[in-house]
């Protein structure tokens, strides 16, 4: 391959991140003037070893800009019933998005539009022969999107490697076809998006139906075929079926104004991404990046016969540092 673009789903990776570490014997991480960080810290850790394990070409971390979605509007009760949000969470959103910034990775969110649909957009439009795509996300919405050269990596906890899910292994996995998806939550339905589905059917049951029919379109074109109770239920439920099918499926036609070359990730750091850390008070990172007192006398001493470069002091070389 040519090209990888590795589209991160911003707002899981982030709620994945502030939860991993929120609730340890140590409490919430935060800097001495009391602002939390401890989603920002894992976050960097979590996008490093995504860049470690994958090594992208190209990278862009798409976010949703709010509660209400057009999807709100076919289905008022979409999302409804959820944990509120932690304030702590709330406020890092704006520190995490200002890291990726200066990490020179663009960052994108369209208002009533989730970052499923943006990522959805640039997999499709972007995929080719050359052009491998990996969406780094826990979403299972997104796994409709797997086919050749599209696969989804799950998030591990700790120094675990992510989770491939790709075309190779997915009906082996989970029994359906990656196109299967929407109709399997039509079906199911989904509490964590809280669609109902039809009730009284369960993933077992939906999966049978869906292997014999294809798709819930197939399942009420042959619903005379069926029979007991499961009928009376799918007879019920029928609006509801469609409706979150409807709902589960993602758009591909959202208008974005990056190019792929827009996306190029390089690995490097800026002085202004040091200032970040140096703000924020992330002095693990500072290490680990090589700006740290101590790390900087390492990469000196690894550079005593290396040519000073044009914009050196602002910018240092990954290929220069060595990561712990």
């Amino acid at each position: 391959m040519d090209k990888k673009l590795l589209l991160i789903d911003g707002n899981s990776l982030t709620y994945r991140a502030y939860y991993a570490t929120a609730y340890g014997s140590r409490g919430l991480l935060r800097t001495s003037d009391g602002t939390p960080i401890n989603a920002v810290l894992t976050l960097n850790k979590m996008l490093e070893k995504s860049f470690k394990q994958y090594k992208p070409t190209h990278v862009l971390i798409a976010f949703d800009a709010g509660s209400k979605t057009l999807r709100h509007d076919k289905l008022k009760s979409y999302k409804g019933g959820r944990q509120k949000t932690p304030q702590e969470l709330i406020d890092q959103m704006p520190i995490v998005k200002d890291m990726i910034s200066k990490m020179k990775i663009i960052h994108h969110q369209i208002i009533s539009i989730e970052a499923d649909d943006i990522i959805a957009t640039l997999a499709k439009k972007h995929v080719s022969e050359n052009t491998e795509i990996v969406i780094l996300s826990s979403d299972k919405d997104l796994f409709q999107l797997v086919q050749k050269n599209i696969s989804i990596a799950v998030p591990q906890n700790g120094n675990k490697p992510n989770t491939r899910v790709d075309i190779d292994n997915f009906f082996e996995i989970y029994g359906y076809n990656p196109d299967q998806v929407k109709d399997i939550k039509g079906l199911v339905g989904d509490p964590s998006d809280n669609l109902p589905g039809v009730k009284g059917i369960g993933q077992k049951g939906a999966v049978k139906l869906i292997d014999k029919y294809k798709n819930i379109e197939g399942i009420y074109e042959n619903i005379e075929e069926i029979t007991g109770s499961i009928k009376e239920k799918l007879i019920k439920d029928k609006e509801m079926a469609f409706l979150c099918k409807d709902v589960a499926t993602l758009m591909y036609d959202v208008e974005i104004p990056y190019k792929l070359e827009e996306m190029r990730y390089e690995k490097t750091v800026t002085k202004e991404f040091c200032e970040f850390l140096e703000k924020y008070e992330l002095d693990s990172l500072k290490e680990y990046y090589g700006v740290s007192k101590k790390a900087q006398k390492v990469v000196k001493n690894t550079q005593k016969n290396t040519p000073k470069k044009e914009d050196e002091d602002d910018q240092i070389n990954f290929d220069n540092i060595l990561f712990k």
